[in-house]
């Protein structure tokens, strides 16, 4: 690390020789002055330095500096100091040859005399300290309001997730309900045709015609001899009973409202009709 220059000791720093304090100034100014280890006495100095590389310690200008020790085994050379910024440790050159003149002190002093930090309230820190704390306080809330916000929508969002579910189910009930209806009435359809059918067989015994005449007994004789060949086809055939589809006109012409859901398709029924024939003899 290269050694920081321009050292403005600050206030006054205890002598390890004598324990006398020794005028700061005098220290800066002349380099007659032998050079004094200090071992573990502590002070501090105020220096006006910029880092020009991004691995030196960073200083600014007023910034104070604890002097810890005269320590040569960080450096490899003698002559330099040991001092602390913050929690940084960090050395530097105590050539008083190098340190600035009377006249650069008090120019550098009067320089921070009337910049604006003299004129700054210490007040001023504890009231921005204050507000800082005041608008994190406020940060922490706003963001407290958005969380509760975000965990009532999510809670509105499965409410209605949860309702559109059990509608769903209900809908499916209710469709499944539909289907086993129209199945038992296809059933109960099918059932009272079987019914209709078996009464009307019952109900009405065929009369057969009386034939006029007399047959020869040889016609008959050549009809068991080829038989077959001269089978007339069947005469006086009637259908007695006819099956006919009927669709239910109420289904078909009720009134639909326009936001009902579609109902279910007619269902065609059956229908056994008896046909009627006059006798003719």
């Amino acid at each position: 690390m290269p050694p920081l220059v321009e050292q403005y000791p600050f206030k006054s720093m205890e002598s390890p020789r004598n324990g006398d304090m020794v005028s700061s100034v005098h220290v800066g100014e002349h380099s007659h002055f032998p050079r004094n280890p200090i071992s573990s006495t502590l002070w501090t100095a105020l220096y006006d330095y910029e880092a020009q590389g991004e691995d030196e310690l960073s200083l600014r200008k007023g910034q104070i500096v604890e002097v810890l020790s005269e320590d040569s085994k960080i450096s490899g050379d003698e002559g330099w100091w040991t001092g602390k910024i913050g929690e940084k440790v960090a050395c530097w050159e105590s050539d008083p040859h190098r340190r600035p003149t009377f006249e650069e002190i008090l120019d550098a002093l009067d320089n921070i005399v009337h910049s604006s930090f003299t004129q700054t309230p210490h007040e001023s820190f504890h009231t921005m300290q204050e507000n800082w704390r005041q608008e994190i306080e406020e940060v922490l809330l706003e963001l407290r309001r958005k969380e509760k916000a975000c965990k009532s929508y999510e809670e509105e969002l499965r409410c209605r997730e949860e309702d559109l579910n059990r509608a769903q189910l209900q809908q499916r009930l209710h469709e499944e309900q539909l289907r086993q209806k129209e199945q038992e009435l296809q059933a109960r359809e099918i059932d009272l045709l079987e019914r209709e059918l078996h009464f009307m067989i019952k109900q009405q015994t065929p009369t057969p015609n009386k034939r006029k005449g007399k047959f020869k007994r040889s016609r008959l004789k050549l009809l068991k001899k080829e038989p077959g060949t001269n089978i007339s086809f069947p005469s006086d055939f009637r259908h007695t009973i006819t099956v006919q589809h009927t669709i239910d006109n109420k289904a078909i012409t009720g009134v639909i409202s326009p936001h009902s859901p579609p109902g279910s398709p007619a269902i065609p029924r059956l229908r056994a009709i008896a046909r009627k024939f006059s006798t003719v003899d």
